[in-house]
């Protein structure tokens, strides 16, 4: 899934944003920030989390948007605030014979070659991998295939190489060849949180005079988007 970056400028502030919350919140928090601060530019661009992490650490990112669990958010440096919480739905190739079901139980994919990110790249994929593990049994993880990227992923799909578990958020994109499938007997969820440096904005309840006023200004735009939304595919957790 990795991660995706922007710089403001009128003082300089850039971004991270996952492709999760590229296909949810993001459009209503640029359209609603662009609004209210039209002097800001926004300048996105797309990160690992380890590129990320280092963007954050080099101040050449300001503030981006990460799943939780991550192997940063103890970080003492950072600040993870969990805005959302996004489920998840199998991917099928269309014509798969589990296709006709309307819901797909994980015990019906334990004999399925699963194509889904590695672990060193999209960490919270653990919460996946750890719901096989409690039914007792290893999922048939395809090694073969390491497909980071959502729209790569769905193309794998779709070229029948194996089925997948993504975010619901995928709805979002209509893949030929691919259908769409709800898990049943099963909540599988994962947080998105925000994630800025502590010493730009120690915490949003306690304003202090040495705040990056952007910064402030910014994550207030998306409390409020992530606290009004109603979509499916964005549950705030605020």
């Amino acid at each position: 899934t990795g991660s995706f970056d922007a710089k403001v400028k009128r003082g300089t502030s850039s971004k991270v944003v996952n492709t999760a919350i590229a296909n949810s919140l993001l459009p209503s928090i640029l359209k609603t920030f662009r609004d209210r601060y039209p002097q800001v530019e926004l300048e996105l661009r797309s990160l690992t989390i380890e590129e990320m992490m280092q963007g954050l650490r080099d101040a050449s990112v300001d503030v981006g948007f990460e799943h939780l669990p991550n192997p940063y958010a103890e970080d003492v440096n950072l600040n993870f605030l969990p805005i959302m919480q996004e489920s998840f739905v199998v991917a099928l190739p269309e014509h798969h014979p589990l296709a006709a079901q309307s819901h797909v139980s994980l015990q019906a994919l334990k004999q399925e070659p699963l194509i889904l990110p590695p672990l060193d790249a999209v960490p919270s994929y653990a919460v996946v991998l750890s719901q096989f593990e409690q039914m007792g049994c290893k999922p048939i993880v395809l090694d073969t295939v390491k497909a980071t990227w959502m729209v790569i992923n769905l193309s794998l799909v779709a070229a029948g190489a194996g089925i997948s578990i993504l975010p619901d958020n995928v709805q979002t994109l209509q893949r030929q060849g691919v259908v769409y499938r709800e898990l049943a007997d099963i909540s599988l969820s994962r947080q998105i949180a925000i994630v800025w440096r502590r010493a730009d904005l120690h915490a949003l309840s306690n304003p202090c005079s040495t705040d990056s006023m952007l910064l402030r200004q910014f994550l207030t735009v998306v409390q409020e988007i992530a606290q009004g939304s109603v979509s499916s595919t964005a549950k705030p957790v605020l």
